[in-house]
């Protein structure tokens, strides 16, 4: 797919809209990148405070043995490669007027390519998102257990 100028970027704009059926396709296909997108400032809202609490307590529960140590770090680990995931796919902003292959076929056959990619990525971020409240909780519960 090719980056549009401005005024190509109308052009296949007016082009879009001018079909009802390829214009209620394209609209579908905006709203499932939508989805990604608000799904994805969650996990990173869930990153942010993950990080944050880091910040306050996460020396204090390190220091309470090796287990919580490495506990917290596979947290804060897992935690960045989240964000990693995160900003580098579904919050990766590209506008989808932006760019278009050469027939409308395959600009929403790639488009949709895209969709899949960004979404599989969000799988990803939210399996590393998964493994680093693992180990949050676990890093709390030995302090829990274990604290000096």
């Amino acid at each position: 797919m090719k980056k549009l100028d401005t005024k190509s970027e109308i052009d296949f704009l007016n082009e879009l809209h001018s079909d009802p059926k390829l214009e209620k396709t394209y609209a579908l296909l905006r709203e499932s990148f939508n989805v990604l997108q608000t799904r994805s400032q969650m996990l990173i809202g869930l990153v942010t405070i993950c990080l944050t609490i880091t910040g306050f307590s996460g020396i204090k529960i390190a220091e309470s043995g090796l287990a919580a140590k490495i506990s917290i770090f596979l947290g804060v680990f897992s935690t960045l490669i989240t964000a990693l995931l995160l900003i580098s796919g579904p919050l990766n902003l590209q506008w989808l007027s932006q760019y278009r292959a050469d027939t409308l076929e395959e600009t929403l056959q790639e488009l949709i390519r895209r969709r899949d990619q960004r979404t599989k990525t969000y799988h990803y971020a939210s399996i590393c998102l998964i493994i680093g409240l693992g180990g949050y909780t676990m890093s709390l519960a030995f302090y829990l257990l274990l604290g000096k």
